[in-house]
């Protein structure tokens, strides 16, 4: 076999190489869309778990107060009825706070894609970006569903045509907020800014979201979560 020969075959196998490695990869490593169906399940896991706690919660507050359960007044009540101003109110606030809140689900798919990333900080760009993807895509079906032109009561048009003024002034807010707020330059940031821009747009998508699909009430009487 003369040495041209050789090499032909030597160079006719160092091209299969990169088949085989690629088919392999696309056997052990999930595909983008089946990565993103992952991550909406974790999310709304996390949200029926809230629910369901939630609906625990008020099912026993509700009980107590047709009992009227009240019981002595211990003495570390005592002692937080006679403190005033604001770590009284904050005391309040804490004790009241569920255990259980929609919010809290916000992190959820970036803390476990950063637990495995290994990438810097692109991978921590990316990791928040899968995450406000899912939130972004929650957001989206609950406003088209909302506002659908075949709402058909009176209430339902009111609510859809605030949903809409809502959502229009929502998307330049957000987006002046994680792109120039954390723009590249200013010096608060620094080198950071390109993450803190992605991770605001993940949180601020998610509480929309939230808000959209009411598991997180915009309250002006309470602190949110109460």
């Amino acid at each position: 076999m003369s040495r041209i020969t050789v090499a032909f075959f030597v160079l006719a196998f160092a091209s299969t190489l990169p088949k085989i490695a690629f088919s392999e990869d696309a056997v052990d490593t999930p595909s983008d869309e089946e990565i993103a169906i992952q991550d909406a399940a974790t999310i709304k896991q996390c949200l029926d778990v809230v629910d369901a706690k939630m609906e625990q919660e008020n099912a026993r507050r509700q009980k107590e107060s047709e009992n009227g359960a009240s019981g002595p007044v211990g003495p570390d009540v005592v002692k937080s009825e006679q403190k005033t101003g604001a770590e009284t109110y904050l005391e309040v606030v804490a004790k009241n706070k569920p255990k259980f809140a929609s919010e809290n689900c916000i992190g959820i798919v970036a803390d476990g894609c950063l637990e495995n990333d290994t990438g810097g900080t692109l991978g921590m760009m990316v990791c928040y970006g899968r995450e406000s993807e899912v939130w972004d895509a929650r957001l989206n079906a609950s406003y088209r569903e909302q506002t659908s032109p075949n709402l058909k009561k009176p209430a339902d048009e009111a609510v859809a045509k605030h949903l809409q003024a809502i959502q229009k002034a929502w998307i330049p807010w957000r987006d002046a907020t994680c792109e120039v707020i954390y723009a590249e330059g200013i010096p608060l940031y620094g080198e950071d800014a390109k993450v803190e821009s992605v991770y605001c747009d993940m949180v601020l998508t998610a509480r929309q979201a939230l808000s959209v699909e009411g598991k997180m009430i915009m309250s002006f009487d309470a602190p949110s979560g109460q």
